[in-house]
């Protein structure tokens, strides 16, 4: 805790994690699917890129994002989703580290009691190294008619009928996300530097504040400790004027940890048209029969039917 309060006191957070007035709660991704292929397939990919809002935000913040699919087509499909996070700096283009849910790093770490404490090899070194896991829980639900297929993928357990269907739409699969309490928000330089003036200098102004080397100043007065009076003991005071100090602490640029960054997390939601032929097709290493809610249509072998309703 007492690391955590120092961060915040620095004033530095993550400012892609805000959330302000209120939620993000809705369902991620919609298709119409209108005139479907002639051959009886169609598929379909969605892409939406969530990033909060870019407001301060302090380690253990939690804000709602909820993820589902809906059909809002004139043909049963089924769905799957998949996730990828990734971090960049404020301004730069390309990120710095991603994590698809396809890792095992993708939501590990131990989340309990509504505080997440992340698997990272060090938190407080300001790097963000490939072994580090995520430092942003997603709440997955995956007992409410969603499986988790084991390859990145979360597969909806039943046919999502056309629209206006009661079974058009699924349940959340996603709901809320927290960031880690022990995020590492970068390494953190302090500087002190000292002026001889006859009034204080403006803390800006470059040219009038000394860096102090500490390695150069001795104890002057013999009482075991190196402070601002063995400075002021070797500086040349004139009368009138008065040895002023200022203490600087920078995030390291080369050790920025996750501080002053962006993160997004996208989601894609992929739909295939609700026939056997088109999920060997599309899915082709997905076993349909992981599917318990899902049956193959026993008149002709293709189409694929809702087996029970699905939770």
């Amino acid at each position: 805790m007492k690391k955590l309060n120092k961060k915040a006191a620095a004033g530095i957070g993550l400012g892609a994690l805000a959330l302000v007035g209120g939620t993000f709660a809705y369902y991620s991704q919609t298709a119409s699917l209108d005139n479907p292929l002639s051959t009886g397939r169609y598929t379909t990919q969605l892409v939406e890129d969530y990033t909060p809002p870019t407001e301060d935000l302090k380690p253990g913040a939690k804000w709602d994002k909820n993820v589902g699919a809906e059909n809002t087509g004139d043909y049963p499909v089924l769905v799957r989703i998949s996730m990828k996070e990734s971090w960049s700096y404020k301004g730069a283009a390309d990120s710095y580290k991603t994590i698809s849910s396809a890792s095992d790093l993708f939501n590990n770490g131990t989340y309990a009691g509504g505080i997440f404490d992340a698997a990272q090899d060090n938190d407080t070194d300001g790097l963000t190294p490939e072994s580090d896991g995520t430092v942003v829980h997603k709440n997955i639900l995956t007992d409410a008619g969603w499986i988790d297929g084991g390859d990145g993928y979360w597969y909806w357990n039943g046919v999502l009928e056309k629209k206006g269907s009661d079974k058009s739409g699924t349940t959340h699969l996603l709901e809320g996300l927290t960031m880690a309490t022990d995020i590492d928000l970068g390494l953190y330089e302090t500087k002190e530097y000292y002026a001889v003036a006859a009034t204080q200098p403006d803390l800006d102004n470059t040219d009038a504040w000394t860096l102090i080397d500490w390695t150069r100043v001795k104890d002057e007065n013999d009482d075991g400790l190196t402070d601002i009076r063995d400075l002021a003991a070797v500086i040349n005071i004139p009368e009138g004027e008065s040895l002023f100090r200022k203490s600087e602490s920078n995030l390291d640029s080369d050790r920025k940890g996750y501080g002053d960054s962006n993160y997004t997390l996208t989601v894609t939601s992929e739909f295939v048209q609700a026939t056997k032929d088109a999920v060997t097709d599309s899915w082709q290493d997905f076993d349909i029969t992981k599917l318990t809610n899902v049956q193959v249509n026993a008149e002709d072998n293709v189409n694929l039917e809702n087996k029970t309703v699905a939770p």
